[in-house]
């Protein structure tokens, strides 16, 4: 199975070497997509000898994967792992995620194993929305919001994404799940930095209440 890493990345050059080098011992092909970073992230990567994508202003994270995808497709891969740029992950997990592709269209590598690490409005937002998405995909997902994820491109060239930011990664699951793809998990490492806690709450889950009531993921089908 032909298969590459894409890493979407925001002002990460603290960690972007790393998670790069880390995941290149799985596969050589990574796909960083820089977006808008402010610091020196897109220049790190590209020292790696990486592809990267640059987006000049910052999009959001769906509109990053969503560039990532479109790559993948277009060259010819037959899945995509998604792998945060914040070192939020163990890229070793990603054999995990692997090891489980014969049965799923979609691998979640689950943090919800261990959530002792997890800040605590995090975890219970994580629960919230998770209870949710798997309502809406008619599946049970017990870590919808972990960006360490393997994705089939039958699943990427079936589900179309409106959304750009972190609420696309929800979006995403759902739309698979109400076409019948399958979704599986598997326990994976909790990692949490301080910066790994996102400053934009309020922002992200008005967005998240958006996604949840729109009517065009009520009636999402095969066409």
């Amino acid at each position: 199975m032909k298969t590459c890493v894409i890493i979407p990345a925001f002002n990460v050059a603290r960690t972007i070497y790393d998670v790069i080098i880390s995941a290149k011992k799985i596969t050589p092909s990574i796909i960083v997509i820089d977006d808008g970073s402010k610091d020196k992230t897109a220049d790190i990567a590209k020292g790696t000898d990486v592809k990267v994508i640059t987006h000049k202003n910052n999009l959001g994270k769906g509109a990053a994967l969503k560039d990532g995808f479109l790559y993948a497709i277009n060259n010819h891969y037959d899945a995509v792992i998604t792998l945060d740029g914040d070192g939020q992950h163990d890229a070793e997990d990603i054999h995990k995620l692997l090891s489980l592709s014969s049965e799923a269209d979609i691998i979640i590598g689950s943090r919800m194993g261990d959530t002792r690490l997890m800040p605590k409005p995090m975890l219970l937002t994580n629960i919230f929305l998770s209870s949710l998405t798997s309502f809406f995909a008619k599946q049970k997902i017990y870590d919808s919001q972990s960006g360490l994820r393997l994705i089939k491109s039958s699943v990427l060239k079936k589900v179309s994404l409106k959304h750009n930011h972190y609420e696309a990664e929800t979006e995403q699951l759902i739309k698979a799940g109400k076409l019948g793809f399958i979704i599986k998990e598997v326990p994976i490492k909790t990692i949490y930095h301080k910066k790994s806690v996102r400053s934009t709450v309020i922002i992200d889950t008005w967005r998240f209440i958006k996604l949840f009531l729109s009517p065009s993921l009520y009636f999402y089908q095969k066409s």
